[in-house]
Order: C-alpha cells, then structure tokens, then sequence
C-alpha cells in the first residue's frame, strides 16, 4: 500500500477595510443681534440671524449646555425666541443644524 502524502501552504488573507472619512462643509454663520434678560417679566429674548435661513437653531445655556428650546424663524435668515427664567444664564449659545454656532452674555434690561 502506497501511501501519498501532499502538503498545501497554508495561507492567512488578511483584508483590513479602507475607512474614508470626508467631512462635510458646514455652510453656516449665526451672529446675535441681542440677548436681553427682561427680570420683571423673568423673560428672556434672543435674536440672532444665520446665512442658512433654512436650518433649525436652538439656544443652549452656555456654562451647562441646558437645552433653553429652539428658536422661531422670521424670514430671511433671521431668528427669534423668548423663554420665561427665573434667573438668566450670564451666556447663551446658539448652534444651527447647518453647522454654525455662536454665543454672547446676557443683557439685563
């Protein structure tokens, strides 16, 4: 009896994916145009405009990053909110959908 004895290379593959990552353009400025704490009506207006007047802006306390709510558009890239405080944050920022963001101090009117 003939015994036959073959010996295959092993081989490993190994393939590790290609992972592209492109970081897409952000294509939005917001800038205020007031921040004002009204205490006797414990109000708080915000304006600010953004060079994307389709995008969703929200206003956040600055020093926690606490959700406030979002803003209202008025057409033409322009936006605005009140909220009812029972003290002010001393800064708010505002971050847009589209990117942009911005924050300023709180005015006591």
């Amino acid at each position: 009896m003939l015994a036959i004895q073959v010996f295959l290379p092993l081989f490993l593959l190994v393939v590790q994916p290609s992972v592209t990552v492109e970081k897409a353009a952000l294509d939005d400025s917001v800038v205020f145009s007031y921040c004002r704490y009204n205490p006797s009506t414990r109000t708080l207006s915000v304006a600010v405009s953004s060079s994307n007047p389709n995008a969703t802006l929200k206003a956040f306390v600055a020093a926690s990053d606490e959700l406030l709510g979002a803003l209202d558009t008025t057409g033409d890239g322009r936006f605005t909110a009140e909220f009812v405080l029972d003290r002010p944050p001393s800064c708010v920022t505002v971050r847009s959908s589209a990117g942009g963001m911005a924050s300023a101090s709180v005015e006591t009117v």
